[in-house]
């Protein structure tokens, strides 16, 4: 069995929080183009970009929780 990539990995978070592109990417602090390309395996994150994503999959909040406080989360 092979090892999933890492943008596979990112995709999988993602969609189990049931966030758009648009969404992770505003909470991650990164463009939604970035992150279609690091899904995609064109484009590699940063460690602490990676750092924080396995935070966010470790925590799996509320998909209601994240929208209601990814302004904050922000600094909106």
């Amino acid at each position: 069995m092979s090892e999933q990539s890492a943008g596979k990995r990112v995709r999988e978070v993602r969609t189990s929080l049931g966030l758009t592109q648009v969404e992770f990417a505003a909470m991650l602090g990164v463009t939604q183009p970035f992150l279609t390309s690091v899904e995609n395996d064109k484009k590699k994150p940063s460690e602490t970009l990676i750092k924080f994503i396995e935070l966010i999959a470790t925590l799996q909040p509320s998909q209601e929780w994240i929208k209601l406080n990814a302004p904050a989360l922000l600094g909106r």
